[in-house]
């Protein structure tokens, strides 16, 4: 915050005699005296209707004082020279109060700043005493933040490799994304469950890693010393992976996940959770619940506007958060629940909820993509004997006969089953143009192998087909 300071000579006078007489220029300005000691006196100026209240401090000495201006810790610069214009108040007003003060205002100015004084060391021990309540629940000075900084550097490194792979700074593709171990619901229920838990290191550009990254820092720092790292690790491990079964659960098949933001809720919901009890004191108490409610409230309702924000994610991560922040409340509350069983609770509910959602899953798409994968190896084999055949009617005409017809129906075939797959719009329509694909090939082949007998009738509609065919390829490719 900006400041500035004035040393003002005061010859022949004691710092027990400056002191009331600075006392006396704050009422005289109008100012707040809040604070006092022997030798300083702690307050703040007048509030403006555009401007907050400006920190002032006096410390006196022997034959001179020291007057110093602070702008609120809000204010970066000091454009308007506030702090020079209360420093040329001071020393107007003081110059003022000291040529003309009495015996009886130096007497009561002196009581009010006995009283002061008083009430300073009171509150200086009751911060003191509260201070230390929240070290012994928090241990903010002596408590572990390794595991902050660990998983904020595996997430840089990872983000690191990434780039120097060849993957993009700022707008990494979702092949990308699904490559590195993105959250894609047809691949993670299929067996490769590890996404779940990938996902959360994985980012999507450096603007979305270094927001992850602040809101983990902010977070770990107050929530790792006093958790321990054992059980900061596991919440921050559990709410990720439950965060991603809510993200595949709810955004369906087609989006591929991946970020911190997840796990990092989780933290923030496991802090609200503990905040909402008595275990930390209430001095600071209040103050975190306000900062953590804004983040919650405010990352939500963001969220909830934009389509490329993972909210079911955060949700999940939160609600999940919230759950297990209880847990960890009674392990320090109840003697018999120690937090190794915390610990052991928390991670059998993630590990219960995950597989009972990976076993219970049915993905539509991945069912579908592996139907599409076998119609393309029969329409290879199908259209081989056009390759092969070397000009060759006779050859061309046992091929169809032999191997293309039969490959046609077997993919016409395929095609009536993928019918009870629930897909979304695009897929349908894909799975329409994909079963009008193989009915024109099937067409094809019976008109192709009339005309290779001889049917010239045929010759037209043959014609007409194959434009067909070309134009619903066409329409599969937009």
């Amino acid at each position: 915050m900006p400041q500035k300071n004035q040393t003002i000579a005061v010859p022949g006078y004691t710092s027990q005699q400056i002191l009331p007489l600075a006392y006396g220029t704050f009422q005289e300005l109008g100012w707040t005296a809040e604070h006092a000691t022997d030798s300083r006196l702690i307050g703040y100026t007048k509030k403006n209707f555009n401007s907050y209240y400006d920190h002032v401090i006096v410390d006196a000495a022997d034959n001179e004082l020291v007057i110093t201006s602070k702008l609120p810790d809000t204010a970066t610069w000091d454009i308007t020279k506030r702090n020079k214009k209360n420093l040329a108040r001071f020393d107007s007003a003081f110059a003022k109060v000291k040529d003309t003060a009495t015996e009886y205002s130096l007497k009561e100015w002196s009581d009010h700043l006995e009283i002061l004084q008083q009430q300073t060391v009171v509150a200086i021990e009751q911060e003191t005493r509260e201070m230390e309540e929240v070290e012994k629940v928090m241990k903010l000075s002596t408590g572990s933040k390794t595991v902050t900084y660990s998983l904020m550097g595996l997430n840089i490194v990872l983000f690191i490799i990434m780039i120097i792979s060849g993957v993009h700074l700022m707008e990494p593709t979702v092949g990308d994304i699904a490559d590195w171990g993105g959250n894609y619901k047809p691949y993670t229920i299929s067996g490769e469950w590890w996404r779940l838990i990938t996902s959360t290191f994985i980012h999507v550009g450096i603007i979305h890693l270094l927001l992850n990254m602040y809101a983990l820092y902010q977070a770990g720092i107050y929530l790792e010393p006093m958790l321990g790292r054992a059980m900061f690790t596991v919440a921050y491990l559990c709410t990720g992976v439950l965060a991603s079964v809510c993200s595949i659960w709810w955004r369906g098949d087609e989006s591929v996940s991946a970020g911190a933001s997840g796990a990092v809720f989780g933290l923030y919901g496991v802090f609200l959770a503990l905040l909402s009890t008595n275990l930390i004191p209430k001095a600071l108490r209040n103050s975190l619940l306000q900062s953590i409610a804004i983040f919650i409230i405010y990352n939500l309702l963001y969220g909830a506007k934009s389509e490329a924000v993972d909210n079911a994610a955060h949700i999940g991560g939160f609600i999940s958060g919230l759950i297990f922040g209880y847990a960890y409340f009674f392990s320090f509350k109840k003697p018999g629940f120690k937090p190794a069983m915390a610990i052991g609770l928390v991670a059998v509910i993630t590990v219960a909820i995950t597989i009972g959602y990976l076993k219970d899953a049915d993905s539509s798409v991945l069912a579908y993509q592996r139907k599409i994968e076998q119609v393309s190896v029969l329409e290879e084999e199908a259209l081989r004997p056009y390759n092969e055949s070397n000009n060759d009617d006779s050859a061309l005409l046992q091929g169809l006969e032999t191997v293309s017809s039969k490959k046609w129906k077997q993919a016409r075939d395929i095609m009536e089953e993928t019918e009870q797959y629930d897909l979304n719009e695009g897929m349908a329509r894909h799975r329409t143009l994909l079963t009008e694909y193989v009915d024109l090939r099937n067409k094809h082949t019976e008109l192709a192998i009339r005309a290779l007998k001889g049917d010239e009738s045929v010759n037209n509609e043959l014609q007409e087909v194959n434009g067909q065919i070309e134009s619903t390829l066409n329409k599969m490719k937009e």
